[in-house]
């Protein structure tokens, strides 16, 4: 076969294969979570796509399940949309349960906040295709602990295609060392930083912070920042680059002390 016959060929198997399987449609798009930011870490958070997220070991578990919870929060008070999380028993059992109210406090109601429990991963993966494919659903947390063989590349196309369907927003938490095959839109690294200073009182714990790293985007955008979570208005934005407290200068009162002195 010639080169060129060989290249047409190709190039025709391509177009064959493009009409018989929908593409991802990749479109930057303006996230919900803080309206409109530049950064890739917002501007790549679209809808419709599976995102996945991991820390960098098991001490990380509890950052990285916050930080999905505070997205997925954020993304459903924004689009008015339910919020589910399925876990496993074994892993609630094994390595406690996220807590759910939380969400409240991002602005999502209550009663839109559903804990699905499943006994094995295939139960699991049915119920959250299920819930990725629901109108209704406007993010979705699938929480995993430990590697499996079924959390494999043809897991996670089903569940982009059940999110191109519906326009929910599946986040699949893996674990640290899980380094499958995956379908996932976007792959983050995150993994607790130094919390910012509290500006009433130096002693107090200040704002949470994480350092999130884009591991992998369909968009080629990576990168790494610091990402801190304001309390007074449950949204999660980009930390200072160099944010240091420092008191108020003195102001100069030796006019003021020579006239005492006279």
């Amino acid at each position: 076969m010639s080169p060129r016959i060989g290249a047409a060929a190709i190039e025709r198997l391509k177009e064959r294969l493009a009409r018989l399987e929908p593409r991802t449609k990749l479109k930057r798009v303006s996230s919900p979570v803080i309206g409109g930011r530049d950064e890739p870490v917002w501007r790549d958070l679209a809808p419709g796509a599976l995102h996945e997220i991991a820390g960098s070991d098991w001490r990380d578990g509890a950052a990285a399940s916050f930080y999905a919870l505070a997205m997925a929060s954020r993304l459903a008070h924004a689009r008015r949309g339910d919020l589910v999380i399925v876990s496993l028993k074994s892993d609630a059992r094994d390595a406690g349960l996220l807590y759910a109210p939380k969400g409240a406090l991002c602005g999502v109601d209550a009663m839109r906040i559903a804990l699905c429990f499943a006994g094995d991963v295939e139960t699991l993966l049915w119920a959250a295709e299920d819930a990725a494919r629901s109108p209704s659903v406007a993010a979705l947390i699938i929480e995993t602990c430990k590697p499996h063989r079924l959390l494999n590349l043809t897991a996670t196309r089903r569940l982009q295609l059940a999110a191109e369907a519906s326009g929910a927003t599946p986040i699949l938490l893996r674990s640290a060392h899980d380094s499958a095959a995956s379908s996932a839109f976007r792959r983050l690294r995150v993994t607790p930083a130094p919390s910012a200073a509290d500006s009433y009182d130096a002693a107090a714990p200040g704002r949470l912070r994480w350092r999130v790293a884009i591991e992998r985007c369909r968009l080629g955008n990576c990168g790494e920042w610091i990402v801190e979570w304001d309390d007074e208005t449950g949204e999660l934005k980009e930390a200072p680059a160099l944010y240091v407290p420092r008191p108020a200068a003195l102001a100069d009162r030796s006019a003021d002390a020579r006239a005492r002195i006279a």
